[in-house]
């Protein structure tokens, strides 16, 4: 599995509002699956389901004790991520944030991402790099763009697009995706 694809797993598992409100209360440290449902407000094997995804994407990890299984972060690069997020309990932060972190988790926006990084570009410029059609680079701009990820400008008939929000850049180094781009 190459950094990217594990690295995406990583946000895909994040950018869900039951696995983040399970994480952000593992940030506080080990907790059992049973002392989860109330704290996340689901029902026992839906939250059994989503550690399973989390513990898939290596975001935490697990040991048992008597008939009890506890769990906890297991990675570190987590939780940098949710401090760069700024991320608390707060409905509207949540919200926001998932927003902003599933707009990362698809190959095609991280590959637009990662080529803005450089410098902005024209919409028409990004399409060859990409490697998809005119409408798919747009479609996938515009999700960006309406994350707040990037911004765009008009100059005549062109669109230029540019990173918006700094925490991206910093969750994309800290991730070490600039590095995986093309693996």
């Amino acid at each position: 599995m190459s950094i990217m694809q594990r690295q995406l797993r990583i946000i895909k598992s994040l950018a869900d509002e039951t696995r983040l409100k399970i994480v952000l209360t593992l940030l506080k440290g080990e907790k059992a699956a049973t002392q989860l449902v109330p704290i996340v407000n689901k029902a026992q094997p839906t939250v059994s389901l989503n550690l399973k995804v989390l513990k898939n994407a290596d975001v935490i990890k697990s040991r048992k004790e008597g008939k009890f299984i506890f769990y906890s972060i297991k990675d570190s690069v987590v939780i940098k991520i949710i401090k760069l997020l700024k991320l608390d309990k707060s409905t509207s932060n949540i919200q926001r944030q998932l927003k902003n972190l599933k707009s990362l988790a698809d190959k095609t926006r991280l590959k637009i991402i990662l080529i803005l990084l450089k410098g902005e570009k024209a919409a028409t410029q990004l399409v060859p790099i990409v490697g998809k059609a005119q409408p798919t680079v747009s479609l996938n701009s515009k999700v960006l763009e309406d994350a707040d990820v990037i911004k765009s400008r008009k100059e005549g008939k062109f669109i230029f697009y540019s990173i918006k929000d700094g925490a991206v850049i910093k969750i994309i180094k800290l991730l070490k995706l600039d590095k995986g781009m093309n693996k």
